[in-house]
């Protein structure tokens, strides 16, 4: 069960909360090294309107013959060049 985040930033275990998404097979990736911090992300809403109807097409025009899944990834305007994406790619329905 989540709890909610503690008002006093002192009130904080690090280790505890490591070790909780641990548990729960997440991954902080603001741990990863060889990612420097950059200040280029822009504020950015996809509209899930959209976002769907690409998938679909996705789903239509790639086959899983060729890829093992179709995933579209939420991609930060001001992060383009660099190539980062959101943590949370969207996958397209599969196709029967």
């Amino acid at each position: 069960m989540s709890k909610s985040a503690p008002t006093h930033r002192e009130s904080i275990d690090p280790q505890a909360f490591y070790d909780e998404v641990a548990r729960l097979n997440l991954s902080p990736l603001w741990l990863r090294e060889g990612h420097p911090p950059h200040k280029r992300a822009v504020p950015w809403l996809w509209q899930w309107p959209v976002v769907r109807e690409q998938m679909m097409r996705a789903a239509a025009v790639v086959s899983t013959e060729n890829v093992e899944r179709r995933v579209l990834g939420l991609t930060n305007p001001g992060l383009k060049k660099t190539g980062h994406f959101a943590t949370t790619p969207i996958s397209s329905p599969r196709s029967n």
